[in-house]
């Protein structure tokens, strides 16, 4: 019996102890001191004089914080790199490559005719017929036949470097078509020398205005054309300039 009688009286002593705030509270309840406050189940509430007793208040509900909101991330602006494929240069922009620098300054839809009149001898570009005339001359001409023309892209270049050097020996230039596919050029500077004027040697600081021709049907149209210029270094594979017809 003593035994029974202290057990309860122990826990007796540990529900006194228990804090209000952990309690069942109801208003109008008992509480033991006045201006005590204990929350509850989303309330808060006083323990006030009500006549000769002692109760606690109805209670204040407690407001909820409001989580401050989460600001939106600022959008980083993507920078594409001028000169790229997505952002190529346009006629008139100067840009560099290797030693040079270079500004493409027109393209020229069909010069085929300009092409024709310029041949001397017997290497005769495709689009071009060769003739001899009553003098044993070489005569060319354009080939009524043909269904392509040449386009000429113009480069005004100048020597950065403290050297001498070459257009042929620091970029490599060709040409897409309306698909996509990569030209070559039509002439090589040392059978056409007078057409291309690109593989004169300047001297530091010195200035060229030359042309690259490419080949292309005369349907096709120039709108869509890129100029890619490559440095002719086999081990700079990282240089690809793109230059737009517009």
């Amino acid at each position: 019996m003593k035994r029974l009688l202290a057990a309860v009286t122990l826990i007796a002593f540990f529900i006194s102890i228990i804090p209000n705030s952990y309690a069942a509270i109801t208003p109008g309840s008992k509480c033991a001191k006045v201006g005590t406050t204990s929350t509850f189940a989303g309330k808060k509430y006083t323990c006030i004089k009500s006549g000769k007793k002692l109760v606690w208040n109805k209670g204040v509900k407690i407001a909820k914080p409001t989580p401050a909101p989460t600001p939106a991330p600022t959008p980083v602006p993507t920078t594409i790199l001028k000169g790229s494929f997505k952002n190529p240069y346009n006629l008139g922009d100067t840009f560099k490559v290797n030693d040079f620098t270079l500004t493409i300054t027109s393209i020229e839809s069909d010069v085929t005719t300009l092409v024709c009149a310029a041949i001397k001898d017997i290497y005769r570009p495709e689009l071009c017929t060769l003739t001899r005339d009553s003098n044993y001359e070489w005569v060319a001409a354009v080939d009524p036949t043909k269904s392509d023309r040449y386009v000429r892209w113009q480069i005004a270049a100048r020597n950065d470097s403290n050297d001498i050097h070459s257009l042929s020996s620091a970029i490599n230039v060709r040409m897409t078509d309306s698909k996509g596919a990569l030209l070559s050029s039509g002439f090589h500077y040392i059978l056409y020398p007078n057409l291309i004027n690109w593989d004169n040697e300047l001297i530091p600081g010195g200035t060229i205005n030359s042309y690259v021709y490419f080949q292309q049907a005369k349907s096709a149209n120039l709108a869509p054309l890129l100029l890619v210029i490559q440095s002719s270094n086999y081990f700079d594979s990282s240089t690809t300039i793109y230059v737009a017809n517009r």
